[in-house]
């Protein structure tokens, strides 16, 4: 495995961003599928497919899956130098079709597997014991793996709606693992929570130590999409600090939500006071905030941030309710592009958790 310190230390200290992302692709490339193929091992995702599928709890899919939204996806994920070759999975073909895509012939849309959890669990979960925790469940949006929103004044802005006591505060890893964020939230009366470690660490890209961690259940990574589950089937009412993956999530299972600052949800500070708009994204990303700002606020909320029933209908449609497959179908496609890894834990682990449920 590449050491990124001692390269560092051979290149004076002052690494160029692009000779490390060179790097970790050389290492990625000499890796095996394992880390050639590891972006499946984030969310849990490789695992809910499997195990919906029936599939042997040793298969791992020799491609990529799409592993969070985009209006202009599916480029996300897919490899540039095996785009072509390899088997790519999209949520949306709505998605596809707006924008295009470059290796046509391998991507195939077969829906987000949230929606695959969903279609065993939900039924369950509402007919379970799982009590309600508290009124709000506050999704912030999360920074970079190296920079934290700017969380007292996240707070603040939050306080002025809703109250905190009332709410739990669901952060993403990065930020539940640094106690004075954690610290900030518990102060006013939040319940923090996390919905389990994602598959990198704050200072790996997707192909560097994959080999040793891809397989393990470290930090719940397996689990980490039945989390997002329980958590917002134990709360009524989601507030999102910025529009993404887990708002169309909520909206998928008629949530009521509300945007934290109403039209202009779309907009968040982070600790240098630089305006960054929708959560961890670049500001330079024009086309997706402009997506969001015309297409999906106007039609999903209210001017003061409320949620109505366009939102459940968007969240199919990008989310890819319709590109569904049927459990043999998916295990056909899936067995079709596939290898064999050691350990079964991750989907035996996660199968236990979600027959628990009843």
């Amino acid at each position: 495995m590449v050491d990124e310190t001692k390269l560092s230390e051979d290149f004076g200290g002052a690494v160029k961003p692009s000779l490390t992302r060179a790097v970790k692709r050389l290492d990625r490339e000499l890796s095996g599928p394992a880390s050639n193929f590891s972006e499946q091992f984030l969310y849990g995702h490789r695992e809910i497919l499997i195990d919906y599928a029936g599939l042997d709890a040793r298969l791992a899919i020799k491609g990529s899956i799409e592993h969070g939204w985009s209006p202009f996806g599916p480029s996300v994920g897919i490899p540039r130098f095996m785009g072509g070759r390899y088997l790519h999975l999209a949520w949306s073909s709505k998605v596809m079709k707006r924008i295009g895509i470059p290796f046509p012939q391998s991507v195939v849309a077969v829906g987000a597997p949230f929606l695959y959890l969903c279609e065993r669990v939900v039924s369950h979960l509402q007919k379970s014991t799982l009590r309600q925790r508290r009124k709000f469940l506050f999704l912030p949006p999360h920074g970079t793996e190296d920079d934290s929103p700017v969380v007292e004044k996240l707070i603040d802005e939050y306080s002025k709606k809703f109250d905190p006591r009332e709410s739990t505060v669901q952060l993403f890893w990065t930020e539940f693992l640094k106690p004075q964020v954690r610290n900030a939230y518990l102060e006013v009366g939040f319940e923090v929570t996390t919905a389990g470690f994602s598959g990198v660490t704050a200072n790996e890209g997707l192909g560097v130590a994959v080999r040793e961690r891809a397989m393990s259940t470290i930090g719940g990574r397996n689990l980490f999409l039945l989390n997002v589950l329980r958590n917002l089937a134990t709360h009524s009412i989601v507030v999102a600090g910025s529009f993404g993956t887990s708002t169309l999530y909520a909206g998928y299972l008629n949530k009521e939500v509300h945007l934290l600052t109403g039209w202009n949800s779309y907009q968040t500070v982070y600790h240098d006071d630089r305006d960054l708009l929708l959560g961890h994204r670049d500001i330079s990303d024009e086309p997706f905030n402009r997506f969001v700002e015309s297409q999906v606020v106007p039609r999903c909320f209210s001017q003061g941030g409320t949620s109505n029933d366009n939102l459940t209908t968007l969240a199919k449609e990008e989310l890819g309710f319709d590109d569904m497959h049927s459990k043999s179908s998916l295990a056909k496609l899936l067995n079709r592009n596939s290898f064999y890894i050691q350990a079964k834990t991750p989907v035996e682990e996660l199968k236990a958790q979600i027959e628990s449920l009843w």
